[in-house]
């Protein structure tokens, strides 16, 4: 017996579920604390498919618990899109990739273990595509937290983006390889080879992981500094300064609007909120929370895109100016990019916008024309 992998299997899964039950009793009215629950539950399956006793048990259960298991890339992938992208649902194609790939990955192990040899083609094949869109999935998720980093204005999300999604993408990279040496070994030479990495070294990762998470959600509130009066006292020193930076807030609102408005900044094509910041001037880490805080955008593409449709709305009324130019004159570097964000804005093509908005000024003119 492994009573490394046991013991860190265990504190692991204590973890989990201690996690999974806060967010079930607190959080499950929420999609994300749903979503979250989830994961836990699957993490859980993970963890125990891993542990020999457990696996030895029954057939079933071991089939369970490798569905959950398989469940997990998905499920980080869905939540970085959540948690990283300001979107809500996923495109249609995502997710009947991931519903084939999982229940292609279950028809798979139930042919090899209902028909021995006569299944392991089905298996091999199912194998194969399913561990290849689950190292895709987690390498997308990471790829997903690194993308949105520089024009992130939530300062707690950008630290997560580090240290939440890229060490889980990389261990789930990292459970994909060591998964796909054992399988293939045991297809193609019939002998089991031992696994790169021991798993005890998961387990204690795992464990580590949720540890530092729920270190870093349950950290005290501000009624917790009661106890602790010189924390307390420097709180309430801190708050004289409350109102002196609300003016210095505000002044600095003035300045970013007079720079996109006046300066029309955001045409300029691949605008950072460095270049703001110049501009402005002011420290980058201010016009983040300035513009997060109390112009309520999550990431700078929001303000940019604002200003952008706004321009490129009127322009469309206005003007007989060809769609492709206003596009690229408010700052997008593709069409696709500004059609795309418009329908998302307005809620129709750019077009449509414009034929919609044409004939109710002007009942008369002919919409094909323009």
């Amino acid at each position: 017996m492994d009573w490394g992998n046991l013991i860190f299997a265990l504190l692991a899964i204590s973890q989990a579920l201690f996690l999974g039950l806060f967010l079930l009793i607190y959080r499950r009215d929420s999609r994300d604390g749903q979503l979250l629950v989830l994961f836990c539950v699957c993490l859980i399956g993970y963890i125990a498919v891993n542990i020999p006793e457990v696996v030895q048990y029954s057939f079933p259960l071991t089939f369970v618990l490798t569905r959950l298991a398989t469940a997990l890339p998905a499920l980080l992938w869905t939540i970085a899109f959540r948690l990283f992208t300001d979107q809500t649902r996923p495109a249609s194609a995502m997710i009947w990739l991931i519903l084939v790939y999982w229940l292609g990955r279950a028809a798979g192990g139930a042919f090899y273990n209902l028909f021995g040899a006569a299944g392991e083609v089905v298996f091999l094949v199912t194998f194969v595509f399913s561990q290849a869109v689950m190292l895709g999935l987690s390498l997308h998720a990471v790829f997903i937290a690194a993308r949105g980093y520089h024009h992130d204005l939530v300062e707690l999300r950008r630290q997560a983006r580090v240290s939440f999604v890229l060490s889980m993408g990389a261990l789930l990279a990292l459970i994909v390889v060591n998964g796909s040496i054992s399988t293939v070994s045991v297809l193609f030479s019939g002998v089991e080879l031992p696994a790169p990495i021991p798993e005890w070294v998961f387990s204690f990762s795992i464990f580590s992981l949720l540890l530092m998470f729920q270190l870093l959600i349950f950290r005290p509130n501000d009624s917790a500094l009661r106890i602790f009066p010189a924390m307390l006292q420097q709180k309430n020193q801190a708050n004289r300064f409350t109102a002196q930076a609300k003016k210095e807030e505000l002044i600095l609102i003035d300045k970013i609007r007079r720079v996109m408005e006046d300066n029309r900044a955001y045409t300029r094509h691949g605008f950072t909120i460095g270049e703001l910041a110049k501009l402005v001037p002011a420290q980058e880490y201010k016009l983040r929370r300035t513009i997060n805080t109390h112009m309520h955008y999550n990431n700078f593409n929001q303000l940019l895109n604002f200003y952008r449709i706004k321009e490129a709305a009127k322009r469309l009324i206005e003007t007989d100016d060809a769609i492709s130019n206003i596009g690229f004159d408010v700052g997008y570097s593709s069409l696709s990019s500004f059609h795309k964000t418009f329908r998302e804005s307005i809620g129709m093509t750019p077009k449509e916008y414009r034929i919609r908005n044409t004939m109710e000024t002007h009942p008369s003119a002919d919409p094909v024309a323009r």
